[in-house]
C-alpha cells in the first residue's frame, strides 16, 4: 500500500513517514534511513524525521552521529509534547542500542519526572525493555 501511495506521490512527507516506521519495524533500517532522508530533502525543518533519523544511526552503530544530533536537537526549544516525549523516547533507545543503558534509564526518567502530565506508555514501555535487556 505505501510503495503505491509513493507512486501516486513519491514526495509524500506521510507516506514517507510511515514507510520508514514500517521499515524500522522490520529492521530494515537502511530503507528506514533513506525514507527519513528523503522527507529532511523535502523539509529540513522537520523536527520527527530528524529525532527519527538519530535513532536509524544508532541501530545502524553509527553512534557518534547519533548522539550529535541528539545532542544538536536539545539546543532546540521545544514547546510541542509529542515532540518532548519522541526526543526522549528516541534518544532513550538509541542509548540502549549504544548498551549506554544507565544513560537510557536516566534519560526515560528525567522524562518522566520533568514532564509527568505528557504522555508516559511508550516510554515507559522502553524503560521497561532496558531494564530486560539489563537483566539478561
Amino acid at each position: 500500500y505505501l510503495n503505491e501511495a509513493l507512486e501516486l506521490d513519491n514526495n509524500s512527507l506521510v507516506v514517507l513517514m510511515e514507510k520508514s516506521y514500517v521499515n524500522i519495524l522490520i529492521k530494515d533500517f537502511n530503507a528506514a534511513l533513506k525514507c527519513v532522508n528523503k522527507v529532511l530533502e523535502i523539509d529540513s525543518n522537520q523536527l520527527l524525521p530528524l529525532l527519527r533519523k538519530y535513532y536509524i544511526l544508532a541501530e545502524l552503530n553509527d553512534y557518534e552521529a547519533s548522539f550529535n544530533g541528539f545532542e544538536q536537537i536539545s539546543k532546540i526549544k521545544i514547546e510541542n509534547h509529542t515532540f518532548i516525549m519522541c526526543y526522549y523516547y528516541y534518544y532513550g533507545k538509541s542509548l540502549a542500542c549504544a548498551k549506554k543503558y544507565d544513560e537510557a534509564l536516566c534519560l526515560f526518567e528525567e522524562y518522566l519526572e520533568k514532564y509527568p502530565h505528557f504522555p508516559k506508555d511508550d516510554i515507559l514501555e522502553e524503560k521497561e525493555e532496558v531494564l530486560k535487556l539489563i537483566n539478561k
